[in-house]
């Protein structure tokens, strides 16, 4: 009875070890499942900056070689040679963005041109955007007004992840003759960039670029607005050159 007992009681503890370590080898396969699938959301988000990078890189080269075209211009036009860059590449730029076809986007050169009255604007002057409208249909800016205008008076970029954000207050309110009912609605995120050409003591004009979706530009460098943010940069810089050409 006794070597029977014994036996019993290792029976017993052999089934309670072996459901420890089944419990033990459950957790460590959840465990490892969880890490698969943060390598493979890395590895996708690594693969999908990699291709956005090559666009922009392949974009820039398209631009290089139409602003080389642009010295060979008849008249020297400094917006035409804008439109005719951003034309040469719009679709690499759009996949640079990775502008979506749910997604109201534009991408827009703005030049600063004096009005009837001789009071100086920002008027668009070449423009791809979601909608297909032309650039002499955008509305224009006056100096310090709005995001576009706001950057030229500045001289200095600006990024905003997210026009709705509460702590922004009143700070983007327009002017009622100026603002769109669709504005809230299409243009959620913006990043708008100052085009300084040579050593022109103010900017030529401004690109923009919008989204109506937030967080589409960011200055954070963990989130792929940052890499938007980025695009607009290397796109006025080229903006900036293709002018130059035409002095």
């Amino acid at each position: 009875m006794a070597i029977g007992g014994f036996i019993g009681a290792l029976r017993e503890k052999t089934s309670i070890q072996a459901l420890e370590e089944a419990r033990s080898a459950l957790e460590a396969a959840r465990s490892y499942e969880v890490e698969g699938v943060y390598i493979q959301n890395y590895i996708s988000d690594i693969e999908d900056k990699l291709k956005r990078m090559s666009h922009l890189h392949t974009a820039q080269f398209t631009m290089r070689e139409t602003v080389e075209q642009c010295l060979m211009l008849n008249q020297k036009n400094e917006a035409l040679a804008t439109q005719m860059v951003l034309s040469s590449a719009a679709p690499l730029l759009r996949a640079a963005l990775n502008f979506q076809m749910d997604e109201e986007w534009t991408l827009s050169v703005y030049q600063a041109r004096p009005d009837k009255s001789g009071k100086e604007v920002l008027c668009c002057v070449a423009a791809d955007r979601f909608d297909k409208r032309d650039a002499n249909l955008t509305r224009s800016w006056p100096i310090g007004v709005g995001h576009t205008g706001s950057t030229y008076a500045k001289a200095e970029e600006t990024v905003v992840p997210d026009l709705s954000a509460l702590q922004l207050g009143t700070l983007d309110k327009l002017p009622s003759s100026i603002s769109h009912d669709s504005d809230a609605q299409r243009y959620r995120s913006i990043a708008a960039v100052p085009i300084n050409v040579l050593n022109d003591p103010a900017p030529w004009g401004v690109v923009v670029a919008t989204s109506s979706k937030a967080n589409k530009f960011t200055l954070d460098h963990d989130q792929k607005g940052s890499l938007n943010a980025e695009v607009v940069r290397a796109f006025a810089g080229i903006m900036a050159l293709s002018v130059a050409t035409q002095r």
